[in-house]
């Protein structure tokens, strides 16, 4: 699945319709606002899954995993929401 194939279920997701160009588009891979628009709309149980599925997606490092977490990018979080969201 493209990255804008990805685009379009997150905005799906979020509620998002009458959009007729990619431009239109919310871009979650690039922009943590428009992301963390879409992290708001989960419940507890997903909001739980979210964090086990970036934590897979995160990369063994020195930094602690919740700082790691915290400064995962938008891309990283779109992914991880997509995952979540059983979009992809």
């Amino acid at each position: 699945m493209t990255e804008q194939e990805k685009r379009i279920k997150l905005a799906e997701a979020q509620g998002l319709t009458g959009w007729e160009e990619a431009r239109c588009l919310p871009d979650y891979f690039a922009n943590l606002n428009a992301v963390h628009e879409l992290e708001k709309l989960l419940t507890p149980i997903q909001q739980a899954l979210f964090v086990a599925k970036l934590s897979q997606i995160l990369s063994p490092s020195v930094f602690p995993q919740s700082f790691r977490l915290i400064h995962a990018t938008a891309a990283q979080r779109a992914e991880a929401l997509g995952l979540t969201l059983k979009l992809w």
